[in-house]
């Protein structure tokens, strides 16, 4: 049975290339599964489903490629950022302790959130609130924080945002073509059973020419 959920689909890819290649190119075997309906334009149609198959293999595996790099560059900016963002917390936190205003709206006395989401939102939050008033910025700038390292600062963090939304592309993207590739792979999978029981029966009397494609009988 050719299955590329059962076997390894570089072994489903291999075994079907046997099957369907040597049936092209083995005149003898082309002829006698030409008597059962594979002629040539039949076996062609296998091997276009074939290089389908192989070409949105290739594609998959390229998304992918794609998906783990903009992970990796998502995940590295978010902790280079991070770090920074925690040492601004920490120093407002000195600047503004007993001032209840600055540490409600700057929400210094909550835990940072775990999820990339929540974390963003509160980040975002934490600079926007920080850049809107004047008497912050001038308090935050008594200890060498001016507006312009705050304004950079809040730059990276936009910047791991864009970085978070490439990811979610490439992941859309990668799964998009995972459902592309297996769409081919069906179909190749269904028109080499089919055609592997056709050829049992064609060949009956030849199993060695079995064994050329692939298909081991019982002798």
């Amino acid at each position: 049975m050719y299955s590329y959920k059962k076997n390894s689909l570089a072994t489903f890819l291999s075994k079907c290339a046997s099957l369907i290649e040597n049936s092209i190119t083995n005149t003898i075997i082309a002829d006698a599964v030409a008597l059962f309906g594979y002629d040539t334009a039949k076996l062609n149609a296998g091997k276009q489903l074939l290089d389908q198959a192989l070409d949105e293999t290739a594609e998959q595996q390229s998304k992918y490629g794609e998906q783990y790099g903009s992970t990796d560059t998502k995940y590295q900016l978010k902790n280079d950022t991070h770090k920074t963002y925690m040492k601004t917390i920490k120093v407002a936190r000195i600047v503004f302790e007993g001032d209840t205003d600055a540490i409600g709206e700057l929400q210094l006395k909550q835990g940072r959130n775990a999820t990339f989401a929540d974390w963003y939102q509160q980040a975002f939050n934490f600079y926007t609130n920080l850049l809107a008033k004047t008497e912050f910025i001038d308090a935050m700038g008594e200890y060498a924080y001016t507006k312009e390292k705050l304004e950079a600062e809040f730059a990276d963090l936009k910047h791991v945002e864009e970085a978070n939304l490439a990811f979610l592309e490439e992941k859309g993207e990668a799964q998009q073509s995972t459902q592309d590739r297996n769409v081919i792979l069906n179909e190749l999978q269904d028109w080499a059973n089919d055609y592997s029981e056709i050829a049992k029966v064609a060949l009956k009397a030849k199993p060695q020419l079995l064994e050329v494609l692939g298909i081991f009988v019982k002798s």
